[in-house]
């Protein structure tokens, strides 16, 4: 997903992101063996015995080690987090299976943002809000200057693809990384001097301390969904509560492959499928629906997706009344609830 420009919930209160970071729990590598480690050091009295060699195995032609026993404990703690470690490609490498969002008119996935499942499922849920936020203040929030014109959200022909990506898990810096738009990287546009771009080409920011620069970065980039969304002042407009909510609810990962590290530290594998994103919008939306048909009925125009009323029932059901002030994951669906809505959408969607 262009998961979005440098996303901060308005001006006036600016929320500073935590740097990327790698999943919770995932172990370091094994360092080196030094000199005199007690493993090395011959027993007393005994013979040492030679080493036996380790198995080995083909991987494209080359050789590669089995997965170490730290990659596989890497393996356990990601599987809370859904992502699909699909097979141990050597140490520190591990398939995951991501979406992303785009015009259908874009390959590839270089210099695009992706999200495992229930990533990108909030991803689709929280743009669910984005009528209201650009009627009432698009302009004048950071966010709203970066989405309510964002071509991976407005375009009419956006698909989500679903994607293998082998990368290495040493994750870098997550990349903001848009569709150039009027010669310059989405967010930018309100600022003294706007960095300029191609237009049409993907471009990404990176964040430094004192704001962002374009990134320069090899290894995939990595963010934590419920880590970088956090819940805003009060008083904020309804739709950065229903985002904190939404990110606490659902979790999730995204990443970014930097085009610099193509078939370095990543490559893609297979493009699994791609659906019609209207479709999949449209099928989770009527499934919403389905759930309180009372308020969606109260509405003035009970069918205009666009509405505050209509909005407002989506996150009703969503997450509950009192997710538009303040924060509330014990009411509504839960988050593995909502990620399947938007699967079972998906997989109705698919091109043939």
């Amino acid at each position: 997903p262009s998961h979005a420009a440098p996303l901060e919930p308005r001006a006036t209160h600016t929320h500073t992101h935590p740097p990327a970071r790698r999943p919770t729990g995932l172990p370091s590598p094994p360092g080196p063996q030094k000199r005199g480690d007690r493993r090395d050091a011959p027993v007393a009295g005994r013979r040492r015995q030679p080493t036996r060699a380790r198995p080995r195995e083909l991987a494209r032609g080359k050789e590669v080690s089995p997965c170490p026993m730290w990659l596989l404990a890497a393996f356990a703690a990601l599987l809370s987090s859904r992502l699909t470690l699909s097979s141990c490609l050597g140490a520190g490498r591990a398939n995951l299976t991501l979406y992303h969002v785009n015009p259908g008119n874009y390959t590839g996935i270089a210099d695009m943002d992706l999200g495992d499942e229930p990533g990108d499922a909030f991803f689709t849920a929280r743009n669910l809000g984005l009528p209201m936020l650009c009627r009432d203040e698009g302009s004048n929030t950071t966010e709203g200057r970066a989405m309510c014109s964002n071509p991976e959200v407005v375009s009419r022909d956006l698909v989500v693809s679903r994607i293998v990506l082998e990368a290495s898990t040493d994750f870098g810096p997550y990349g903001y990384c848009d569709i150039c738009t009027n010669g310059t990287y989405p967010g930018t546009q309100h600022l003294l001097h706007p960095m300029n771009c191609t237009n049409g080409e993907y471009v990404c920011l990176c964040k430094i301390p004192r704001g962002f620069e374009p990134c320069e970065e090899e290894r995939v980039g990595h963010r934590d969904v419920a880590a970088t969304h956090p819940f805003p002042p009060s008083g904020s407009h309804p739709y950065f509560f229903w985002q904190a909510n939404l990110a606490e609810k659902m979790g999730g990962f995204w990443f970014t492959p930097f085009r610099k590290g193509e078939n370095v530290t990543w490559r893609l594998v297979e493009t699994q499928g791609v659906a019609n994103a209207t479709c999949q919008k449209e099928l989770m939306l009527g499934a919403i629906t389905q759930k309180d048909p009372s308020c969606f009925g109260q509405c003035p125009q009970p069918r205009n997706i666009s509405s505050d009323c209509y909005i407002r029932c989506v996150y009703r059901v969503l997450l509950g009344d009192k997710a538009a002030t303040a924060k509330s994951i014990d009411e509504g669906l839960p988050g593995k609830e909502i990620t399947q809505l938007w699967s079972d959408a998906y997989a109705k969607c698919l091109f043939s």
